[in-house]
């Protein structure tokens, strides 16, 4: 019969001969009952030889038992927990057909349904009746005629207390997969049915009542009505669910918690993925969120997401720019605003909240890494600030500009530069550890020529100053020793007397 267990088959095939269990029929037949119901190829082969059916079916609608506890039918894995073989699940319409077409007694015409022995389809489509579950002796559970005998006198009752429903179209499509048939939706195809059915019920419930309801909690109904909604997206095709889950992850971006993350964005979807028993197909769609996540929240390159590596990072936040730059986070919007890489919708919102493409501003962030501010560049060289504003503005401190434009209060210098600018001063100074008579700092020896500060550093990097100290006792530019008398002929040279020689005259 279409989609008979095997069990069933020689339930049936007991019944026909008289006997009231099957396990009586094996006896008398060598053949072991256990042996058919784990879908041995010989127990399988001996059976139809002695039913006088083809074999071929009959493999196609066993359970054959792997050694991970795993039950294959025909190209289908399916665990141990999607399976109802310890309970008599059935469709009374279904036999109450059986029967009323055969011209055998109802316990031998009635037969059970593979697809019935599968918990997540849960619905007859052809009588639009939910499957029934029957009290069955453990002993019988898998004696089809012996355990549906007691109950062949009620099934019309039965079937008219039951409310009638249509089979979703997952239930639908889940019949044609166990069935060996194409399921005709690409995306669902390629991966196990049982695995099939569960994505579209995380994805449904995410749909239906949002990231934070978590399916286990759903009741059954609300479950099935989940999974019929994942099931309609799933048809819609992969771009679709890519879409809805960018948007998900988006919208928790922006408005959910501050510490929230891709857990609390994507829900159920996100926490069925993550649990350490993903098989090989779910693994398949795994690669599906992964690359949504990745693209849509501040991933770094080298991060683990749900058990692979992210190959590169494709939206940064003004917390991980800051992290890997160095920069402040407070400057860092300031610079990312006035650049354009942020809008001005960052305004009040937290740092790792305001997001931006990483490829962009990839240059710009490199250049900031290890980048101070003008009053700490001041601080770093050991420099008056107006000293510091001087050197920026002779061109000795070179700024970092977003996109080329800035202002004066965000200024950044890297340290690297900064560093360089001070040896080039410091090179062939000549270390003192007391002060020396006529030598002064480059502040003070400025005043004392007179000229202006930069004109001393410009001398000293054109090594036009015959002596340079530097003093062992203080640090950076503060540390640098001029002497005015021998700076004063290199500033004044052929316009006539200094100031000090028409004192004395």
């Amino acid at each position: 019969m279409p989609d008979e267990t095997a069990t069933s088959l020689l339930s049936r095939l007991a019944a026909r001969n008289g006997l009231t269990t099957a396990l009586g029929f094996c006896q008398d037949n060598l053949l072991r009952a256990q042996a058919v119901t784990d879908g041995d190829p010989t127990a399988i082969s001996r059976l139809a030889e002695l039913a006088g059916v083809d074999p071929n079916p009959l493999f196609m609608n066993t359970f054959p038992r792997t050694s991970d506890g795993a039950q294959h039918l025909g190209k289908e894995r399916i665990m141990s927990r999607w399976m109802a073989r310890t309970r008599l699940r059935v469709c009374p319409a279904c036999l109450l057909r059986d029967a009323s077409t055969s011209s055998l007694l109802p316990d031998a015409a009635m037969y059970g349904r593979t697809w019935w022995e599968i918990v997540f389809i849960q619905t007859c489509p052809l009588h639009s009746l939910p499957l029934v579950d029957l009290a069955a002796e453990k002993s019988t559970i898998h004696d089809f005629a012996a355990s549906i005998r007691p109950y062949a006198p009620s099934l019309n009752r039965l079937v008219a207390n039951t409310e009638p429903r249509d089979a979703t179209a997952l239930e639908s499509y889940l019949i044609r997969r166990v069935r060996g048939q194409t399921g005709e939706v690409p995306l669902l195809d390629e991966v196990q049915a049982a695995v099939a059915n569960r994505f579209c019920e995380v994805l449904g419930t995410v749909r239906l009542y949002g990231p934070s309801r978590r399916s286990h909690k759903l009741n059954q109904a609300q479950l099935r009505t989940a999974g019929a909604a994942g099931f309609g997206m799933a048809t819609e095709g992969e771009d679709a669910i890519r879409i809805f889950m960018s948007d998900l992850v988006r919208d928790g971006t922006a408005n959910g918690p501050v510490n929230g993350g891709a857990l609390s964005a994507l829900g159920a979807l996100y926490a069925w993925f993550s649990d350490a028993r993903r098989s090989s197909d779910q693994e398949r769609l795994c690669s599906m969120v992964r690359d949504v996540v990745s693209a849509n929240m501040p991933m770094k390159a080298d991060a683990v997401l749900l058990g692979a590596t992210i190959r590169e990072r494709h939206l940064h936040s003004i917390r991980t720019a800051s992290i890997e730059t160095g920069v402040h986070p407070k400057r860092l919007r300031k610079l990312l605003h006035a650049g354009g890489y942020i809008g001005d919708d960052h305004v009040g919102r937290p740092d790792n909240l305001v997001t931006f493409p990483a490829d962009p501003c990839a240059p710009f962030l490199a250049e900031l890494s290890g980048t101070k501010g003008l009053t700490k560049v001041a601080v770093y060289i050991n420099a008056p600030r107006v000293q510091a504003q001087l050197l920026f503005q002779a061109g000795y401190l070179r700024p970092v500009y977003p996109r080329g434009e800035s202002s004066k209060r965000l200024l950044a210098f890297n340290v690297k530069e900064v560093d360089a600018l001070m040896s080039s001063l410091m090179e062939g100074a000549e270390g003192i550890d007391h002060e020396v008579e006529g030598a002064f700092s480059i502040p003070r020896a400025a005043k004392r020529v007179p000229c202006g500060a930069m004109d001393i550093v410009r001398l000293i990097q054109d090594r036009r100053v015959p002596w340079v100290g530097r003093c062992l006792n203080e640090d950076g530019y503060l540390s640098i020793r001029i002497k005015p008398d021998q700076v004063r002929p290199m500033v004044f040279r052929g316009i006539g007397i200094s100031v000090h020689q028409a004192a004395q005259d």
